[in-house]
């Protein structure tokens, strides 16, 4: 069965590239309609000025048919110019196509051959050239749809060159011959502008099934991850607790150093692991949508003091620490235990890649115009300029803390960038390796609770 749809212009196509096509075909033809229209309007009124002499009022009647035709395709786009794309092409796109070309195409075609004037060599080979524009604009208008763009062409030409034709001149003839090459010439651009167009489609139609496959794969690993997740925090839960009635009951006997000490270990390892397992929830959580704030008034300046109370600066006894007074009151409307998290975050890092001689300072700037800034600066080690690009990616940690074995996961700052938009705000990062990092997270003015 021959596919007229194409008429030899590529083989058969899949359902669904078909389908796509369709839709491109229907809006090209629809932004195309505003400049066939004109080329009819202006093209039929100089056909119509060169033929008055000529014919007279009898040329209206054909100049007529052709305005009505180019004002009811400037109406059909006028119409449909601002609709959104649709999803599919109405069934019926090839046969109006091709009944619309074919009508057109005759209009001119015929109307042309009747008035043409085989006496008047000038006005002769302005009208040629005048249907000639037209076939190569009406075909090039319809490239999309093949068969459209042939009817148009064999209807808009064979008139009035076979009237050309007939004449017995030398000029007739190669009239002819150049339309003839002409014509091979147009038909095999159109069949490579159509070629194109159908590449196009089938790799927008491959790159869609590879991105729904990618979110299928995305949502099926969240899945995986939620419910792995949700199994292990039962058990941890439960490790956590024993080991913390034993710690605890060991260290009302006073016996058993040791034991006491590796019931530490497995509590702070078990609490550890526990807030991995947070993460990856929260990171699964936030790709689904599923994440919100639970928002409060909340003392910035207390929880900066709490949060920096949780870490073992012990370990680090020359480390300098510079914190806003707890007593000057900084209050803002936030969810308390995400912005807790933020600051576990990035106050960890900077204590974590801080050698014990360095030092850290934090600050916070308050501006009922520009909004809130809290700013944690160290002199660490930094990170480089290779890393810094996907250093707010899930699971990426600095090549220099995977070799250096630091423990962390590289969810901390994802998770931290994450809970600042979800409140307005922002977190951005300045480093310089071997110079240490700045971490800066900024909250919008409607966060500030006024005094």
């Amino acid at each position: 069965m021959v596919d007229f749809s194409r008429l030899g212009f590529g083989g058969p196509l899949s359902a669904e590239v078909e389908r796509e096509l369709n839709v491109d075909r229907l809006i090209h033809l629809t932004q195309q309609l505003r400049v066939t229209a004109s080329g009819h309007l202006v093209n039929g009124t100089i056909v119509v000025i060169l033929l008055w002499p000529l014919y007279g009022a009898n040329t209206l009647i054909w100049g007529s048919m052709i305005w009505a035709f180019g004002l009811i395709s400037l109406y059909r786009w006028a119409r449909n110019r601002k609709k959104p794309r649709p999803d599919r092409a109405p069934d019926r796109l090839e046969r109006s196509s091709i009944v619309q070309s074919l009508i057109a195409g005759l209009i001119w075609g015929v109307g042309c051959a009747i008035f043409m004037p085989t006496d008047n060599l000038i006005v002769l080979v302005l009208i040629v050239a005048i249907v000639t524009g037209n076939m190569t604009g009406g075909a090039f208008a319809l490239y999309p749809m093949p068969s459209a763009a042939l009817a148009f062409i064999l209807s808009i030409m064979m008139p009035p060159w076979f009237v050309v034709l007939t004449l017995d001149s030398s000029l007739s003839y190669v009239i002819t011959t150049m339309a003839v090459f002409y014509l091979m010439f147009l038909v095999f651009s159109i069949r490579i502008t159509y070629l194109n167009l159908v590449q196009q489609v089938e790799m927008r139609v491959e790159l869609q099934a590879l991105r729904r496959e990618a979110v299928h794969a995305n949502r099926s690993k969240n899945t995986f991850l939620s419910s792995v997740s949700h199994e292990l925090r039962t058990p941890l839960n439960a490790i956590i607790g024993f080991a913390e009635v034993v710690e605890s009951k060991l260290k009302l006997k006073g016996d058993f150093p040791e034991l006491l000490e590796y019931t530490g270990y497995i509590s702070s390892s078990g609490r550890g692991l526990l807030g991995l397992i947070n993460d990856v929830l929260n990171i699964t959580r936030f790709e689904a949508g599923e994440v919100h704030l639970a928002e409060a008034k909340v003392d910035l300046n207390k929880l900066l003091h709490r949060t920096m109370a949780q870490f073992a600066i012990e370990e680090k006894p020359d480390l300098k620490i510079s914190l806003p007074d707890a007593d000057s009151e900084v209050l803002i409307i936030a969810d308390e235990s995400k912005l807790r998290q933020i600051l576990t975050n990035i106050i960890g890092n900077a204590v974590k890649y801080t050698p014990t001689d360095g030092s850290i300072d934090i600050t916070v700037t308050v501006d009922l115009e520009q909004g809130l800034e809290l700013k944690v600066q160290d002199t660490g080690i930094g990170i480089g300029p290779e890393a810094l690009k996907d250093v707010f990616q899930p699971f990426n940690r600095a090549h220099r803390a995977i070799r250096d074995n630091a423990s962390g996961t590289g969810l901390g700052l994802a998770l931290s960038k994450n809970f600042a938009e979800l409140h307005g705000g922002d977190l951005t990062l300045e480093s310089e390796q071997g110079k240490g990092t700045s971490l800066t997270l900024d909250l919008p003015p409607s966060r500030i609770v006024q005094g």
